[in-house]
């Protein structure tokens, strides 16, 4: 095989590669977040979000989730788990009762977009546990 044949196959597989890496968001601007990012983005933290009349404040625990709006110690809503692998991850939400919810995350210059059965754009992360 010439060559130019085999770098043009290579650079073809690194540009496929990274483009991958970089898919689009299905329910907003920026990039589908990995299995690591979503679980170093939420591990500790809280989700700050506006859906509607709806307002969450949500602090990830472990692998619980607290809500903080209720009470200044926080009520234990649920659990939350990453599922999923490289940027086919998703964030896995378990109300109990309440329900169990899956999202796509994805990053956009600090502004955070939850899509799935209800999408949750232009969420904010604050490091800790504190209200919004």
């Amino acid at each position: 095989m010439p060559r130019y044949l085999t770098v043009l196959f290579i650079l073809l597989g690194l540009a496929s590669n990274s483009l991958a890496q970089q898919q689009s968001c299905p329910c907003g601007g920026g990039s589908r977040m990995t299995d690591t990012q979503i679980s170093n983005l939420l591990g500790s933290n809280t989700v700050c979000a506006i859906v509607g009349n709806e307002r969450w404040q949500e602090w990830h625990n472990g692998n619980a989730i607290y809500e903080l709006g209720n009470n200044a110690n926080g009520e234990n809503v649920g659990t939350w788990s990453v599922i999923g692998t490289g940027d086919s991850a998703m964030v896995n939400y378990n109300y109990g009762t309440g329900g169990a919810y899956s999202y796509v995350v994805c990053d956009q210059n600090s502004l955070y977009h939850f899509c799935g059965a209800k999408n949750v754009t232009n969420a904010s992360v604050k490091p800790g546990k504190g209200g919004c």
